[in-house]
């Protein structure tokens, strides 16, 4: 039998406990690193899973790596050199090697053996049903009709012959009259929503003009700009194009394991990883730095191609930007990123945490209203300019929404949206500014005077801060913050007379 020299015992049992040392310096390094900053640039947020549970998972995560680094150290660097010390611990260690890249061979072979595609999303199953597609890598079933119980209401879902959400089996486009395009996912699309609810059909009835939804649930932005380049070559009188961008579901953006564009905007085929890989980037969405950037880079140049394309048809394009507030880290810094400096028309609009479906993150009626509304009032110019001019005559308020692009910069987290739905332009001025704003806009003839008064009542009773961020029939107040800009004022509020 063979026996080891002591002193070569001596040097494994010391070499043995300087890596166990090593190792727990470098989990004390990492998890004294791997803060909330961190995750916010490693983990780009999206609705599944939520960012919440993504930011507790890494603090938990760094509180267990800290503790075994410190086990690693004080108690286990001496077990660990008495193992590695003994006759054939070498061989023993590489057995156990062996053994776990059995079982994860075992594991790919399961996956790939089973028919797991690493290409589509879950619930392809689920309404409305989709289908995979070689160049978009999913679409929604053409011609197709379903119901799915959401919040416990039953909702139908119809598309038409070219994958469009209708609202009944039988509609579906006129190709030869004016139409406003929506290109978007699942919030777009109205999930949980009636058709009646969601956003395209609120536009549509609010303008009088048809309203067309392009939408597919799950989509990232490249994939809704391949499919309005292919689809808006149908119409022959586009008037106007809004496309959803949120940074509450970027990750979705930073995903290459479907067909994709890179910044170039060049196609590019779905990237080939080991399935356990994939299935290890969708349980776990961490994403380098680098890999980030390029989806940044990716992002503003798709969004500048559709608005390129929009009016190279001649249509106004909307850039429309969604926020659940407050943001957190990770929604503000891709925000920042993605939205400075683009020279295309944007719509940012705050929705309060609480108008969402019930155990759901999409958007509810409430929402979808507030959202249908900004996006109307921001398109009537473009859609029926002869009925904006007539509107000066009746001497009403419209409280615009601001291009918070950069605007959104000034307000922290406990900055929150207040909506006050059904409420009238006329009340306005007694509900939206609330009473104390209200004196000073008695007697007010320009939209100097009314920035004039407002701020000097701003300023004596400290509501500087006060923002309106939509328009009537409902609004959205967000509230009271020291570090709003006096100017908005001018910008958001704009009397037609």
């Amino acid at each position: 039998m063979y026996r080891a020299d002591p002193l070569q015992r001596q040097g494994r049992r010391i070499a043995g406990e300087g890596i166990a040392v090593l190792t727990g310096i470098a989990m004390l390094a990492g998890a004294w690193l791997i803060d909330d900053g961190w995750t916010a640039r490693h983990f780009p947020p999206d609705f599944n899973p939520p960012y919440g549970l993504i930011e507790d998972g890494v603090r938990i995560a760094r509180v267990i790596l800290a503790l075994c680094g410190a086990a690693l150290i004080f108690a286990v660097r001496r077990h660990v050199g008495s193992a590695l010390a003994r006759p054939r611990s070498a061989a023993s260690i590489a057995l156990v090697l062996f053994a776990i890249a059995s079982a994860l061979g075992a594991a790919e072979l399961i996956l790939r053996s089973t028919g797991w595609n690493a290409v589509l999303p879950p619930h392809m199953e689920t309404e409305p049903l989709r289908q995979y597609d070689p160049i978009l890598g999913w679409t929604l079933i053409p011609s197709h009709s379903g119901v799915r119980v959401t919040a416990g209401r039953t909702i139908p879902y119809f598309t038409d012959p070219y994958g469009y959400r209708e609202p009944d089996s039988h509609r579906k486009p006129d190709f030869a009259r004016p139409a406003i395009l929506f290109a978007g996912e699942s919030i777009m699309s109205g999930r949980g929503l009636t058709w009646q609810e969601s956003i395209p059909a609120q536009v549509g009835s609010l303008l009088n003009v048809q309203a067309v939804d392009i939408s597919v649930r799950g989509y990232a932005t490249d994939q809704n700009y391949l499919r309005l380049k292919a689809e808006l070559r149908r119409f022959r009188r586009p008037i106007a194009v809004v496309l959803l961008f949120s940074p509450m579901l970027f990750r979705r953006n930073c995903d290459d394991g479907r067909p994709h564009l890179g910044p170039d905007l060049v196609w590019r085929p779905a990237a080939t990883r080991w399935r356990l890989a994939t299935l290890a980037r969708r349980v776990v969405p961490y994403r380098s730095e680098a890999e980030i950037r390029r989806c940044i880079l990716t992002t503003r140049a798709i969004l500048r191609a559709v608005a390129k394309l929009a009016r190279a048809r001649g249509a106004a394009v909307i850039i429309f930007v969604p926020q659940f507030m407050p943001e957190n880290r990770a929604e503000r810094l891709i925000r920042k990123q993605v939205l400075s400096d683009m020279d295309v028309p944007m719509l940012p609009v705050a929705l309060d945490l609480r108008w969402r479906l019930p155990n759901d993150s999409h958007p509810n009626a409430r929402a979808a209203h507030v959202m249908a509304v900004a996006i109307a009032h921001r398109l009537t110019p473009f859609i029926h300019p002869a009925q904006s001019a007539a509107g000066a005559s009746t001497r009403r308020w419209s409280i615009r929404i601001a291009d918070l692009a950069g605007d959104w910069e000034r307000y922290d987290d406990r900055w929150g949206a207040i909506a006050r739905g059904g409420m009238s332009s006329e009340g306005v001025i007694s509900k939206a500014l609330t009473s104390s704003l209200a004196p000073a806009l008695g007697s007010i003839g320009t939209r100097e005077a009314v920035g004039t008064r407002l701020l000097h009542t701003a300023r004596r009773q400290g509501r500087l801060g006060t923002m309106i961020l939509a328009t009537s029939p409902s609004l959205t107040i967000g509230r009271r913050h020291p570090r709003c800009k006096a100017s908005n004022l001018y910008r958001d509020i704009q009397q037609i007379s």
